[in-house]
């Protein structure tokens, strides 16, 4: 939930992402999560950057409650309406090959992604299921 930066022009590193916590408030503990991140894989680096001021910025992550992103046709919604939402920590490696994917749907082409891959992620999966466990599927509340 936290970035950090050496300066204007410098360095921008770090995220945590804590699951079911929804404030938006910058803790010094994440900065340190950051730093130990940042140690671990580029000690040099991090050597450098500890004693720097940090700062930072937080906010809440998209998700789901499977923790599956969404990608695909809006249920029930508009001809033509698509999504994709619910990447959680994960947008950066996500969002390219899910774009993809949404507009091969769009365009009516070969998805880059498995069938069975495509069904984990399809926006209807939470009105299936509940039709699959004998509820009413308008009463699809996400598990």
């Amino acid at each position: 939930m936290c970035s950090s930066d050496l300066s204007p022009e410098g360095l921008v590193f770090g995220a945590t992402h804590d699951r079911d916590v929804t404030d938006d408030d910058v803790r010094p503990l994440d900065h340190g999560r950051n730093l130990e991140t940042l140690r671990e894989g580029l000690p040099r680096l991090a050597t450098e950057v500890e004693g720097s001021a940090l700062s930072g910025r937080a906010s809440v992550r998209a998700v789901t409650p499977d923790r599956l992103p969404l990608a695909g046709p809006v249920p029930g919604g508009e001809k033509g309406l698509f999504v994709l939402s619910g990447l959680g920590s994960r947008g950066f490696c996500l969002a390219p090959l899910l774009a993809e994917h949404v507009a091969t749907q769009i365009l009516g082409a070969p998805s880059p992604l498995p069938s069975k891959m495509a069904e984990l992620i399809d926006p209807d999966r939470f009105r299936r299921r509940a039709l699959r466990r004998g509820r009413p599927a308008d009463a699809a509340a996400p598990d």
